[in-house]
């Protein structure tokens, strides 16, 4: 087999983690869709396809240099010498790993499909020859993880010790971007990476997770320096929970003795599940008023009929029944806001017209790429 035709998705230095045996060579898993448990999977196979990322090895590549930072990274935290090279590497390896996964192109190429379906249901413009490859779309999405990485450098970043019976878990969309706050508080599930309230989530192996969050809007307890100690199980299925409701087929654990319980939690909480993660809108132009022009969502068929339009598009993020408890809101939080498109923010001067803009530019440079 030629050097790095088996491409994985989400890489062996991060599923090793989770093995069942001492080499890290097998994982046990769930499956989802025939709810069969199969022990001592070879790790090898797992959340890989031959040439997902193309026959071009650049980017398999530099992948290997990003894995072995996470690699280090995480060895320091768990020898408990945690740095900011340390925060950095893992931060930078998780927010990659939201990008590149299977799943994450099989969305991005079902919202394609549906933004041509909204805005050329007669195929006059765009063919369907025209859709994306799936390596490409991987690519472009990693293209525009390269320019909005520097959205997540304000958040502060802590580490959970799992000292419970229960094992962390992980899956084959294993990195959570998530946001508490607007979830609970604003009940809307639009948002994104500048907006208050943002959490990046990503368990590092049983007894470690990952938690990036917004530290003026949440609060924590019981930190002690970079870590949050927890023999809470509760906590710990709060956080499972999360990759349970994200995981595209599989999900990963090491103990075989938790597969019941994981079983059970999938069955309790399958309708938070979704069968797509992005929404799109077609909102029509109806008219000017103070603020400029003004578009409302009158339904596809208004908008096909001449009208000025805009098509809006945004992924969806995963909300469990229960929130991990050492992270709260806090009591005043601190968020820049203005009537504009972006919403609430962490930084006052994304609210200017060259932040916003710039926002704006990358979110329809996503779009355009896309299509």
């Amino acid at each position: 087999m030629p050097d790095n035709k088996n491409q994985h998705f989400v890489p062996k230095c991060h599923l090793s983690r989770f093995s069942n045996d001492e080499e890290g060579r097998s994982v046990n898993l769930l499956n989802i869709r025939s709810d069969r448990f199969i022990s001592n999977a070879p790790i090898k196979g797992q959340c890989s396809r031959d040439y997902f990322y193309g026959k071009d090895l650049g980017l398999e590549k530099a992948f290997q240099s990003l894995e072995g930072l996470y690699s280090q990274g995480v060895r320091d935290v768990i020898s408990g010498n945690i740095t900011q090279g340390t925060v950095a590497a893992i931060n930078k390896f998780s927010y990659y790993q939201f990008h590149r996964t299977e799943a994450a192109a099989k969305r991005m190429a079902a919202q394609l499909e549906n933004m041509v379906e909204a805005v050329d249901p007669l195929r006059l413009i765009f063919s369907n020859d025209r859709i994306l490859p799936q390596n490409v779309i991987i690519l472009q999405a990693l293209r525009l993880a390269a320019t909005s990485e520097m959205y997540l450098d304000d958040l502060r970043t802590i580490f959970v010790q799992n000292n419970s019976s229960t094992d962390f878990i992980t899956s084959d969309d294993p990195c959570i971007i998530t946001n508490r706050w607007l979830f609970q508080r604003h009940r809307t599930e639009n948002f994104g990476l500048m907006n208050s309230g943002l959490m990046m989530i990503l368990p590092l192996n049983p007894k470690y997770c990952m938690i990036s969050y917004d530290s003026q809007v949440y609060e924590t307890r019981d930190r002690i320096g970079g870590l949050i100690r927890t023999n809470d199980a509760r906590d710990i299925d709060a956080l499972n929970d999360l990759q349970i409701i994200k995981a595209s087929q599989n999900i990963y654990l090491s103990d075989h003795s938790q597969a019941d319980c994981i079983r059970d939690r999938l069955a309790r909480i399958s309708h938070l599940r979704r069968k797509s993660w992005y929404n799109i809108q077609v909102l029509t132009h109806d008219g000017n008023d103070d603020t400029g022009e003004r578009y409302v969502n009158l339904g596809d068929k208004v908008a096909r009929e001449g009208r000025k339009s805009l098509i809006v598009s945004g992924n969806l993020y995963p909300s469990p029944p229960n929130w991990f408890s050492k992270i709260k809101i806090r009591h005043k939080p601190i968020t820049h806001f203005k009537h504009v498109g972006v919403g609430h923010v962490r930084r006052k001067e994304w609210l200017t017209s060259s932040g916003a803009d710039s926002y704006r530019s990358f979110a329809l440079a996503a779009r355009t790429n896309r299509m």
